[in-house]
């Protein structure tokens, strides 16, 4: 009686129909891996370019919303349609760690065919043009419900929001940060008047 014995394993035509497959699977993926990474690459860079341009009008959401309100007399706000004055401490050139109070002023001109909304610092007396635009662009003050096209000065107090039109459109707004009204402590008056310093 004869017995035969069969070894278990993969013919050499099956491993090569497995390596084939393996290689071709491996080609697609890669070729899709490529396609993908080139596609996030453009989004990246779209989308750079778009926080690029919105970052300008950023460093005006911030310089608002970082407001400072010194002393409940004295006027810490003046705006109007083409420009506007306060105190900050996020101002757009501040390149140290450590914040301080900058006053600045933002404003909008006309140069030739743009309208250009321009940072100055105070202090340094220096100025940047931030942004240009194709169309007249204002300053707009939400006080007491409502937009208004000029902040009379009052003591210690500014708008809520302060906002940039382009004609009846909103480009951007503003909130002011902190509460819109520079108060005493309610326990100050008890002790006599009080000096502010300056």
């Amino acid at each position: 009686m004869t017995t035969y014995f069969r070894i278990k394993g993969f013919t050499l035509v099956e491993l090569i129909v497995v390596l084939v497959i393996v290689g071709l699977s491996s080609a697609l993926l890669a070729q899709g891996l490529e396609t993908t990474w080139r596609n996030f690459s453009k989004l990246n860079v779209n989308q750079l370019s778009a926080d690029r341009s919105k970052l300008p009008l950023k460093w005006f959401t911030d310089s608002v919303k970082a407001i400072l309100l010194s002393h409940p007399n004295k006027v810490v706000f003046s705006g109007t349609n083409t420009v506007n004055e306060f105190t900050s401490f996020l101002a757009p050139d501040q390149s140290t760690a450590i914040k301080k109070p900058i006053a600045l002023r933002w404003s909008v001109s006309q140069v030739e065919e743009y309208w250009e909304l321009q940072y100055t610092n105070l202090y340094t007396n220096v100025s940047y043009t931030i942004f240009k635009f194709d169309q007249p662009i204002s300053f707009k003050y939400f006080i007491n419900g409502q937009w208004e096209s000029e902040y009379r000065e009052k003591p210690g107090l500014v708008p809520e929001v302060i906002a940039i039109f382009d004609g009846s459109e909103l480009i951007v707004t503003a909130t002011v940060g902190r509460p819109s009204k520079a108060d005493i402590p309610a326990e100050l008056p008890a002790f006599g008047k009080y000096e502010f310093g300056t």
